[in-house]
């Protein structure tokens, strides 16, 4: 299973992705959305993990631009802002 890590955390990228390829997943790491558009376009991913709070591309931006190629890709987004306002 091809995973796409979207974060512009370089930690975080690097915590999930090693965590992944543990699991026995193919993980792919893009460190901002216009990047993960890009790979997205090129490679065929089974799931997206997405930064929600991210610069000039946000994870919501980039979630909008995902779908528009594959509008059922499984995505779960991935944020250290955990309060209400966010999760809503």
């Amino acid at each position: 299973m091809n995973i796409l890590v979207v974060d512009d955390d370089e930690m975080v990228r690097y915590v999930l992705t090693e965590k992944l390829s543990e699991s026995g997943f193919s993980a792919i790491a893009a460190c901002d959305g216009q990047s993960a558009v890009k790979l997205f376009l090129d490679t065929p991913f089974d799931a997206v993990l997405l930064d929600l709070k991210m610069p000039v591309m946000d994870g919501i931006e980039t979630l909008k631009e995902l779908r528009k190629h594959d509008p059922d890709i499984p995505v779960i987004m991935v944020t250290a802002f955990g309060d209400i306002a966010t999760a809503v």
